[in-house]
């Protein structure tokens, strides 16, 4: 496999994912090796709903305790 092998050659990338890919400029394994986020979220901050600050990124930690569907006709 060489860097300019393109990536529908790859298995399991198939077509429609290829596609895709190619909106970003991703067409060869050498494009996505030298692919960088330009973001990135941090998530390790975890803290309550009460100790959150107005405007701080945290992580909320919880338990669903119950689930119901609600219709509004």
């Amino acid at each position: 496999m060489d860097l300019k092998t393109t990536l529908i050659q790859i298995s399991g990338i198939g077509s429609f994912l290829a596609y895709k890919l190619s909106f970003f400029s991703l067409n060869t394994i050498e494009d996505l090796i030298y692919h960088f986020p330009f973001r990135y979220d941090d998530f390790s901050n975890v803290s309550s709903a009460l100790g959150a600050k107005v405007g701080e990124k945290v992580t909320l930690q919880g338990e669903i305790w119950s689930i119901r569907n609600l219709n509004f006709a």
